[in-house]
């Protein structure tokens, strides 16, 4: 139970995933990150045009994701087909250190979330996959949505002991050496076909 704010600080400074029990004070929750804002950080504040990527304005908070019938093939936010696993801001210059997720209403059938921590998935490459794990982790990658937003960075670097991943495959951008598209392919394969569809975690 998150008795308060401080409550709040020290869970997400040292925890991984963490999510409220049904006990959640009554009230618009997308207000709660604003109460630890102060001690955590800054908001990253951005809205996209969600076709081209351009910055639109920096006013708001949250993505929304929700179905819409009439967009549905024009943008993973709209769809009702999961979205593969990703990191948020992959393409942006802001790096995010904190997510909130907030489900406002959940779908009948499907709709689950899969969470891996980067060090398992480093543990299981250097298992399964060393050789691709060698390239992930010395190849820079461009990834990027429109003209306006872009990051070059590593798929998986690790920073004082601690395994941080960077990765959205429909952001790869043209702009990679074959080398590197191919690699981000193979990548998303073994994501795909070994993480998400065939369970190697358990």
């Amino acid at each position: 139970h998150l008795a308060s704010t401080a409550d709040w600080n020290r869970l997400l400074l040292n925890g991984r995933i963490c999510w409220p029990s049904d006990d959640v004070p009554s009230g618009n929750i997308a207000t709660t990150p604003k109460d630890l804002i102060s001690f955590l950080g800054s908001p990253v504040r951005r809205n996209e045009n969600y076709k081209n990527g351009d910055v639109v304005g920096i006013d708001d908070e949250w993505i929304n994701i929700v179905f819409t019938e009439d967009k549905k093939t024009e943008s993973f936010v709209f769809s009702d087909l999961s979205q593969p696993l990703h990191t948020d801001g992959a393409y942006v210059d802001n790096s995010l250190d904190i997510s909130f997720l907030h489900c406002l209403k959940q779908a009948e059938v499907g709709g689950a979330t899969t969470f891996i921590e980067g060090q398992t998935l480093f543990d299981l490459m250097k298992k399964y996959k060393p050789i691709l794990l060698d390239k992930i982790t010395s190849h820079e990658v461009i990834f990027d949505k429109g003209s306006q937003q872009s990051k070059t960075e590593k798929i998986m670097k690790e920073v004082d002991g601690i395994i941080f991943l960077n990765w959205n495959y429909y952001r790869v951008s043209h702009k990679n050496s074959l080398f590197v598209i191919d690699m981000c392919h193979e990548f998303q394969k073994f994501l795909q076909e070994k993480i998400v569809s065939s369970g190697i975690l358990q």
